[in-house]
């Protein structure tokens, strides 16, 4: 009995692995790999539980594996710097909650706290005042 080429692979041998596919084809979808190298998709499935977590650890971005706008946006990997204090003034001019328990998409709220090292320092970057954060101030004013 043969076994399986990524039976027992090492999480960075199926990264390696994501990366020649993404040179090779440009294509990491799911649908594809699993047509073009069906072990490599199981491989992944068993080091990382799914196949995008499996990209997200490999560093290709979002816009790559994400069919739509949506999906990207639930995709911390999507919000930058400027694209965090970009929402975070839109919610502040809509007078919606800056609390961090409030803030949808989730993605955002974990891409602050990464970028910034907390959705405080987030707020604050985008120059409010996260004391409180329901009517969040315009701080000097």
């Amino acid at each position: 009995m043969e076994v399986p080429e990524f039976n027992r692979c090492t999480r960075e041998k199926i990264i390696r692995e994501i990366l020649m596919h993404e040179i090779e084809s440009n294509s990491v979808r799911p649908k594809f790999i699993k047509k073009k190298n069906l072990s490599l998709y199981h491989a992944v499935l068993r080091q990382f539980g799914s196949w995008s977590q499996a990209l997200i650890s490999a560093g290709v971005p979002a816009s790559k594996f994400a069919k739509t706008k949506h999906e990207r946006m639930n995709n911390y990997l999507f919000w930058t710097k400027d694209r965090i204090i970009e929402a975070i003034l839109q919610r502040a001019v809509k007078n919606h909650s800056l609390q961090s328990t409030k803030i949808r998409p989730y993605a955002l709220r974990i891409a602050g706290i990464r970028h910034f090292g907390s959705w405080a320092n987030a707020v604050k970057a985008a120059g409010l005042n996260p004391a409180g954060c329901g009517g969040t101030k315009i701080i000097g004013y």
